[in-house]
């Protein structure tokens, strides 16, 4: 792929509070939707920005925003940035040429706080011959969830329900506030600015999305550079958020630089390209993170009822992200989260997905009749948690709950279901190979868990059942074709002898790499690939292509068979098909490789912290 064609650089922003989707390049959100599209603050019930970034506003009234030109007439004319880049994992770059000024360009740098800041830093550059005026500042339009209300208090803050979002410049500033169209669709503030026209201030308050701008004028000498800084906080209500425009810079590297501190993910050196990603796709899971709550994506593509949505699978590979590179702390909010506050279903398996205020919400997308693989995941997490930690996250009778579910199923030569898996019922309720494998090594987890307890009629009954999904497994073996099958359906008897790369991930959660594994992986790392290196799905036309959290996987089971140059091609392949901002898109289009599928996606990010992290391992055992 030409690196210099990345897919449309958008990132995840945000620290142990706000969690933000930031792209200047490319709007998600509807029209005119740019910066700042979603931003949540402790937790993700409500979205409450449309749009934040920097912008220009021309003495000719001319508007730059982001990539476009607006002036009124035409419809905005879009370009692509000059570059984009990511520093140190949390400082987001993106330079821009100037549309209107030969000559003039301007680089937004954002990055988020230890206490809840998501500040804005925007340099401008003339390398005109003449001076350059124009005024510039803070474009944000607020969702507005609860009928909030602007009020002037050290810059603008914006009263929503139980919390505040402080908008501020450094410096002097002229805010502005405009009301916004009931229609949803948002014109009513640029069309504000267009005119020059003054907006309604502190009054404003409203039912409908709000706009706000901070503005001061600028003139630049020629050869000149001028910075303008200016940010959102949050904040509980009542609370004062303090502004020192001097160090919030450096007060986040500081605060970035003591997270990443003495953690298995940089216990080797690595290259300067593989750390750079590492830690971007790093702190992109982090940022994800609110109140042990990740979504498995804020693009809007996995949302229910307007809020992003929760998979229980999704999470604990996000989870096992954070075991493998060091980060307990984080691995632990999320499975304290899924054990005490998702409900469960009368049979007690986790559903398969949730809404943001914990409610399941099944069906929106597909229904997968059941999905004990999960039970898998967490059972596999728990355990390898204790085993860094020495710490047990819940009584011995939780983790039972969790291992009995299991014990009760329809069976297919031994293979627990019907569910729909990983791959979500692609081929109908089925007792699926891979979802298997990733019960058997939660089972031998539990098993461990059980002998530790000193419960061995507990451990004898789950290996029991460990030795028949290990024999149905065994059943689907295609010696001809050097692979697994996809697994069994109710309608028909023979083994579907489809390919399904998810079955990379049974080794990762504890299946044994024995050598039909081995044959297994080299077998699907030729026949299921895209584009050289990528690992497409489940031989399903959803998503034709190459998927990168099966692709991280892949390159993971490399590592742990020490085929170093197939780990390594892997890993470079990922990073090539990386965006702008260094993080993983769900997948590509099989096409089009040009083309990416919901960009960024949360568990391919942490799936390629996953693959760092288990090398750097296995370089030290």
């Amino acid at each position: 792929m030409d690196t210099t064609k990345r897919y449309p650089a958008i990132g995840l922003i945000g620290s142990d509070h706000t969690s933000a989707l930031y792209g200047v390049e490319n709007g998600i959100v509807d029209w005119q939707g740019m910066g700042i599209q979603h931003f949540f603050y402790k937790n993700y019930e409500q979205d409450l920005i449309h749009s934040a970034t920097t912008y220009i506003q021309h003495e000719n009234n001319v508007i730059e925003l982001g990539n476009r030109r607006i002036d009124g007439q035409h419809h905005p004319v879009h370009q692509r940035p000059v570059s984009t880049s990511v520093e140190e994992g949390f400082l987001y770059e993106t330079m821009f040429e100037s549309q209107e000024v030969d000559g003039l360009v301007w680089q937004e740098r954002i990055f988020a706080t230890e206490d809840d800041k998501v500040v804005f830093e925007t340099t401008f550059r003339n390398r005109c011959d003449q001076a350059v005026a124009f005024e510039t500042g803070g474009y944000v339009i607020l969702r507005n969830p609860n009928n909030g209300k602007i009020v002037q208090n050290e810059g603008i803050c914006w009263e929503n329900n139980r919390q505040h979002l402080h908008i501020a410049m450094d410096g002097e500033s002229d805010d502005q506030a405009y009301i916004e169209s009931p229609t949803g669709f948002v014109f009513r503030t640029q069309q504000q600015m267009l005119k020059r026209k003054a907006g309604d201030g502190a009054k404003a308050e409203s039912p409908n999305m709000i706009g706000v701008t901070t503005r001061k004028k600028l003139t630049i000498g020629p050869g000149e550079n001028q910075t303008v800084r200016w940010g959102i906080g949050s904040s509980e209500l009542g609370q004062t958020v303090h502004w020192d425009w001097e160090d919030h810079l450096s007060d986040a590297h500081t605060y970035w630089k003591n997270w990443f501190a003495d953690k298995d993910l940089f216990s080797l050196s690595l290259s300067r390209e593989v750390e750079r990603h590492a830690k971007a796709n790093l702190v992109a899971i982090k940022a994800s993170l609110l109140d042990g709550f990740v979504p498995a994506d804020i693009t809007g593509h996995y949302f229910s009822i307007g809020s992003p949505c929760y998979y229980a699978r999704d999470a604990m590979m996000i989870t096992r992200a954070f075991l493998l590179a060091g980060f307990t702390e984080e691995a632990k909010e999320i499975l304290m989260y899924l054990n005490e506050r998702r409900t469960r279903n009368d049979s007690g398996e986790f559903f398969q997905r949730y809404n943001a205020k914990g409610e399941p919400s099944e069906g929106a997308n597909n229904n997968v009749f059941h999905q004990f693989d999960s039970q898998g995941y967490f059972l596999r997490n728990v355990y390898t948690y204790y085993e860094k930690t020495g710490e047990w996250l819940m009584p011995f009778e939780e983790v039972q709950k969790y291992a009995d579910v299991l014990q009760h199923f329809q069976g297919r030569e031994g293979l627990i279901g019907p569910e729909g898996g990983v791959n979500e019922g692609v081929f109908g309720p089925a007792y699926i190979t891979s979802s298997n494998m990733f019960i058997y090594g939660g089972l031998m987890a539990a098993i461990e868990m059980a002998r530790l307890h000193d419960r061995q009629d507990k451990a004898a009954d789950w290996e029991r059942l460990a030795i028949s999904i290990k024999q149905g497994i065994e059943s689907t073996w295609i010696p001809e074709k050097g692979r697994f099958g996809y697994g069994y359906v109710d309608y028909i008897e023979e083994v579907i002898e489809k390919y399904d790369t998810p079955q990379f991930f049974g080794p990762l959660y504890g299946y044994p790499t024995d050598d039909r594994v081995r044959k297994m992986n080299e077998t699907l790392t030729e026949q299921a690939s895209f584009f050289g290196k990528g690992i497409g799905y489940s031989e399903q036309e959803y998503h034709h292509g190459p998927w990168l959290f099966n692709t991280g996987a892949c390159a993971q089971l490399h590592s742990l068979f020490k085929e170093t140059d197939k780990y390594e091609q892997i890993i470079d392949w990922m990073i090539d098909h990386s965006n702008g901002y260094g993080l993983m898109p769900e997948a590509i289009d099989g096409n089009d490789e040009s083309l990416p599928f919901i960009n960024p996606l949360t568990w391919a990010c942490a799936e390629f912290v996953s693959s760092i992290a288990i090398r750097c391992q296995s370089n030290v055992n």
